[in-house]
């Protein structure tokens, strides 16, 4: 798959994982992303505890990318990011409702720069509704969507493993530009793609939506090793092997 997307331009201000994960997905085949990053500090996720702004978790989610900072209130740095938006095709950001219209950068405003542009905004809980304005991070996703029931030890109920939520909705995200730029070279305009981080883990965890509305039936932790008969043994030299 590696250069599909070549010559495909995308400008992102994404910070931390959702919409850093969403332009990596599209940089890892062949788009153009350039990371648009706060003076000074750049994305909080670069800080590394040696003090450099190189963090690996940064390094993760941002290879491929190219960057670039912009003060998108300052109206000459402005004048530049209106440029880049001008000959972009994506725009990725993940900030809470409201916050992109404060920095100039909201979706109506750069649409009507560019009318072809796939503008892309990533939330918690979506534009509207009680919890739109609340902060959403991975561990509340995975929450609020019944999916961080499903994986939690019952016996000693401790969140672990990778943020799960923030990579997969930066997958979702990713795929509904895909989708949003197909569509494109049919009517010859861009969309707005608004991705919940709740929303992408409750799809991602249908099977346990389906069960309960289709069977009445409350998955747990145990219902797929029941049924699919998988286990973790530990072996003699301390290896772990999974039937």
């Amino acid at each position: 798959m590696s250069g599909v997307l070549h010559g495909l331009r995308v400008i992102e201000m994404g910070t931390f994982i959702t919409g850093p994960a969403a332009g990596v997905l599209l940089a890892d085949q062949g788009a153009d992303v350039v990371k648009v990053e706060k003076p000074g500090t750049g994305d909080p996720f670069r800080m590394s505890a040696d003090g450099s702004l190189y963090d690996t978790n940064f390094q993760a989610f941002n290879r491929n990318k190219r960057s670039l900072a912009l003060d998108t209130v300052d109206p000459q740095d402005l004048a530049v990011f209106d440029a880049l938006i001008a000959d972009a095709d994506v725009f990725i950001q993940n900030f809470r409702p409201g916050a992109a219209e404060k920095l100039n950068v909201g979706a109506e405003r750069l649409r009507f720069i560019n009318p072809r542009l796939v503008y892309c905004a990533i939330s918690g809980f979506g534009p509207d509704g009680p919890g739109a304005n609340q902060p959403c991070y991975d561990t509340v996703a995975q929450a609020a969507s019944g999916y961080l029931d499903l994986t939690l030890n019952p016996g000693n109920p401790r969140v672990c493993g990778p943020a799960v939520a923030d990579s997969i909705t930066g997958m979702y995200a990713a795929y509904g530009i895909l989708g949003a730029l197909h569509e494109r070279q049919r009517t010859g305009r861009g969309r707005l793609v608004e991705v919940a981080m709740v929303g992408a883990m409750a799809h991602f965890n249908i099977d346990a939506f389906t069960h309960y509305y289709g069977d009445g039936e409350l998955m747990t932790p145990y219902s797929r090793p029941g049924a699919s008969q998988a286990h973790v043994l530990t072996c003699k030299d301390g290896k772990r092997v999974a039937l």
